[in-house]
């Protein structure tokens, strides 16, 4: 779910900074896609642990 979300605010900052000419606005945007992807890909306390570790 939260990729997702990633990966939205990755195309709106994409988005606004190629259409603004203006990296400056589209900054608060990139970070929230990092932030995103970084919460989306952590481990849950309780998850199954993997097969391969």
């Amino acid at each position: 779910m939260y990729v997702g979300v990633a990966i939205a605010f990755a195309v709106m900052a994409i988005g606004m900074g190629v259409a603004l000419h203006n990296w400056a606005i589209a900054l608060p945007f990139g970070v929230l896609a990092i932030t995103f992807f970084v919460i989306g890909h952590q481990k849950r306390t309780g998850d199954a642990p993997d097969a391969d570790s």
